[in-house]
């Protein structure tokens, strides 16, 4: 868990997803089950707060979800260095292809962290095998959790899913 990561580890931890709305339900869901979460100061992060402001919360919490492009922009402003962050969580990771964002965050973090840990996680991760290797490569990833629609764990998510492309 991101808890114990950061009890091990020490530093801090980001979430990056593609879209504000997406960062701040990751933040919404990670509530009630975090424990410490008073203690992390967990917030969101995008363009929608003012780049002057962005310095203090960056430094002022140890969960920070985020915009890509606000990370890169920090990173590249010299505003945020991820040398410190011990963890980096990468939603939707499909888009760590070309020029986006994404996988220019993930490469700013393997070349800043003191101990990188990246968790990536997508529903779709592309048919295209150069495509899936790609972000492999570009994530450094090693180990791959792979479950197909029939596991049990994605079931309902499965039907779900089957449900919406009716209408």
């Amino acid at each position: 868990s991101i808890v114990e990561r950061l009890e091990r580890a020490g530093g801090w931890a980001l979430v990056i997803a593609p879209t504000v709305a997406l960062s701040s339900q990751h933040l919404e869901n990670a509530l009630p089950v975090l424990s410490k979460a008073s203690e992390l100061s967990p917030i969101v992060l995008s363009g929608q707060q003012i780049a002057s402001k962005r310095p203090e919360l960056w430094s002022g919490s140890q969960l920070v979800f985020a915009t890509p492009q606000v990370v890169r922009n920090d990173v590249r402003k010299g505003v945020l260095s991820l040398e410190d962050c011990s963890l980096l969580v990468v939603d939707e990771a499909h888009h760590c292809t070309g020029e986006h964002a994404m996988a220019e965050v993930a490469e700013m973090y393997i070349s800043q962290s003191d101990n990188p840990l990246i968790l990536a996680t997508t529903a779709s991760p592309g048919s295209r095998r150069e495509q899936v290797q790609e972000i492999c490569r570009r994530l450094e990833i090693q180990k791959i959790h792979l479950r197909t629609r029939d596991d049990p764990m994605a079931v309902s998510y499965t039907h779900l899913r089957a449900h919406e492309t009716r209408h």
